[in-house]
């Protein structure tokens, strides 16, 4: 058996996420969240993407601006 037959097992069978190894607990969530987006139409698909990258890049935005503001090594509290 190979380690994505394995996973694949685990995550598709019917178990409660609890009972699942926590190897496979993250491909069976990942394999509900698809099946919940799955009846949706595709312009809400659309949208939802859209929103979600206009979210994350907004905080990545935020980091980078945090990155190039602080000197190498030393936090952020220290610039004055």
């Amino acid at each position: 058996m190979t380690t994505g037959d394995y996973l694949l097992g685990h995550a598709r069978a019917g178990t409660e996420m609890v009972q699942k190894p926590p190897e496979a607990a993250a491909l069976a969530a990942l394999t509900e969240a698809l099946v919940a987006l799955a009846d949706l139409p595709t312009a809400r698909l659309e949208r939802l993407l859209a929103e979600h990258i206009d979210v994350v890049s907004s905080r990545l935005d935020a980091w980078q601006t945090g990155q190039f503001r602080s000197p190498v090594g030393e936090p952020a509290e220290a610039i004055e």
